[in-house]
């Protein structure tokens, strides 16, 4: 992992985010890029005219004096292997997602760390930043609440829906699990009518036998496990888990496919953003 893009807006959220990036940063000796767009308030859609310039200006003076701040604490961190952290920021008068997902692709964001505050009312309908990000860069996600305890991340719980199909996404945190040499867990929900019919067929034992093989050949990462949690809604499934497996991350992927498969699969995670307030890592299933 080389780059890190950590976008804020100085919020509660963005600072927890901001102390996640540092803990993988100095595992990993990856640089920080530290982000913030903005936009000035205007009437119909169109700024003052005579003080829009000045404006505009001083806002970007004053919002560089705190990004100044916030990589100058980061920088006051080294890695493991004694390093200071690097870290610079950019500043762009834009849309947030836009400006994020154009930074990502720009300076090849290995992983994005944002923070989010629990949408509501009509942000919420609309859509959070977190989530139109989500729906539109293929860059690893690592969200973060404002409320979540920062520890490494030495439990993973890794949600995975078609077995065999997205055994093979695993490789897509190995670099990050081995930072922390974290233990794995691939995680499939299952209704409980169709659990009853598949094992009739197969045991849970060989059905993680052979998820399992399939995952060997693709990494020789050992620390990884299967398990397969028997609950009608996907969110109160993965809650139960990471609830027993006392994980400090949960994987999901984001799948994009027909309007009505990701339309659910935007409903799951939005939920899952929305009640859980552990870290959250979002792949995307083009990356698999």
């Amino acid at each position: 992992m080389k780059t890190i893009l950590l976008p804020t807006n100085f919020s509660k959220a963005s600072q927890k985010a901001l102390e996640f990036a540092i803990m993988i940063a100095q595992k990993s000796d990856a640089k920080i890029i530290v982000a913030h767009a903005f936009t000035l308030t205007s009437i119909n859609d169109e700024p003052f005219p005579v003080v829009f310039g000045n404006v505009l200006e001083e806002t970007k003076e004053y919002l560089k004096s705190k990004l100044d701040s916030v990589c100058g604490y980061i920088s006051s961190f080294r890695t493991v292997s004694g390093n200071t952290i690097n870290a610079q920021y950019i500043i762009q008068y834009n849309i947030p997602e836009q400006e994020i997902k154009e930074l990502a692709e720009r300076h090849h964001a290995d992983l994005i760390v944002m923070g989010t505050n629990n949408p509501a009312g009509l942000q919420d309908i609309l859509g959070s930043t977190v989530q139109n990000i989500i729906e539109n860069t293929d860059v690893p996600i690592l969200v973060i609440h404002e409320e979540t305890p920062v520890k490494p991340f030495n439990k993973i719980d890794f949600a995975i829906e078609e077995l065999l199909e997205k055994a093979s996404s695993v490789k897509n945190i190995i670099e990050l699990a081995d930072l922390y040499n974290a233990e794995i867990t691939l995680l499939h929900i299952e209704h409980y009518a169709r659990s009853f019919q598949e094992y009739e067929k197969i045991s849970e034992s060989e059905i993680a036998s052979t998820v399992l093989n399939a995952v060997k050949k693709v990494t020789k990462y050992d620390h990884i496990k299967y398990k397969t949690v028997l609950s009608d809604v996907v969110e109160e499934g993965l809650y139960k888990s990471v609830k027993e497996d006392h994980s400090d991350l949960l994987v999901l992927i984001y799948n994009k496919r027909n309007w009505l498969d990701e339309l659910f699969h935007k409903s799951v995670i939005k939920s899952v953003l929305k009640k859980f307030s552990m870290p959250v890592l979002i792949l995307h299933s083009n990356k698999s």
